[in-house]
């Protein structure tokens, strides 16, 4: 799924809706052999997350600190609270290696571990009561909308961007089953969102709609412009049933949550 904020791409990577928060690591987990980490003061990257997590033996990224603890604990957005404003607002540099070939289980481990000797992080986990939506057919005859269409298994029949976006427009792009809507959904709502559509096979979609303010995607808080008074511009929600004729039924109910104690400015080398 691609995400576009007037022109830059912003890459995020999906976990499942409800990923349970996991219990704060142990003493005794794995850890890198070396680890850099540089606060990033030059020209930011025009991408939420820049650089390739996994690799054999290390891990190389530029994220902020809020990113990098979605990517240890396997997050969602809405999964972790509270922080100071600098955890999704600074963004590192870090460049790390294990020394040997690690699986992503064990490179997750090692990520809690860099959290908790250089970014002394301390949290715990609990349930909260919170928004949660399910995804369903906007229309009683199952009728999907416009800008959607099945495709094969290599998503080779893609809908095409418009040529004509209004001004400011927010827009999102992909191929994939319905979940992967209903998870680029959850981003944009900051909630839980189950797909409860039956849709099977592969679809390819393109929707646009307008921003209401800044928000956090990927654990990194976004300084975009409010396009909401663009009248040209729907809201996420009317984009959804407008465009892909898909809408969102709200309901509550528990979710695991990962809640920031304390953390602090990185020991820089």
């Amino acid at each position: 799924m691609r995400i576009w904020i007037a022109g830059p791409l912003v890459v995020a990577a999906l976990a499942d809706v409800l990923a349970q928060a996991p219990a704060p690591p142990a003493p005794g987990r794995p850890a890198f052999e070396v680890a850099s980490v540089r606060r990033r003061t030059g020209p930011l990257p025009t991408s939420v997350i820049q650089g390739q997590a996994e690799r054999p033996g290390g891990f190389n990224r530029t994220i902020t600190a809020a990113g990098l603890i979605l990517y240890a604990y396997d997050l969602r957005d809405h999964q972790l609270i509270g922080g100071p404003d600098w955890m999704r607002m600074d963004r590192f540099d870090i460049v790390a290696t294990a020394g040997r070939e690690i699986q992503l289980t064990e490179l997750r481990l090692m990520v809690q571990s860099l959290l908790a000797d250089r970014f002394k992080l301390a949290a715990h986990t609990e349930q909260r009561e919170m928004p949660i939506y399910t995804l369903v057919f906007a229309r009683s005859d199952r009728r999907l909308g416009a800008s959607i269409r099945q495709s094969d298994d290599a998503c080779k029949a893609m809908v095409e961007r418009p040529p004509n976006l209004p001004a400011g427009a927010a827009t999102t792009s992909g191929c994939g089953e319905a979940a992967l809507i209903a998870r680029g959904a959850s981003r944009w709502m900051g909630s839980p969102v189950i797909d409860k559509t039956g849709l099977t096979g592969k679809f390819s979609y393109f929707m646009y709609y307008s921003l209401d303010g800044p928000r956090s995607i990927g654990g990194t808080m976004l300084s975009i412009p409010d396009s909401s008074a663009n009248p040209n511009l729907p809201a996420f929600p009317t984009a959804l049933q407008e465009q892909l004729g898909l809408k969102l039924e709200s309901t509550r109910g528990p979710v695991d949550v990962l809640v920031v104690d304390s953390v602090q400015q990185p020991t820089e080398n």
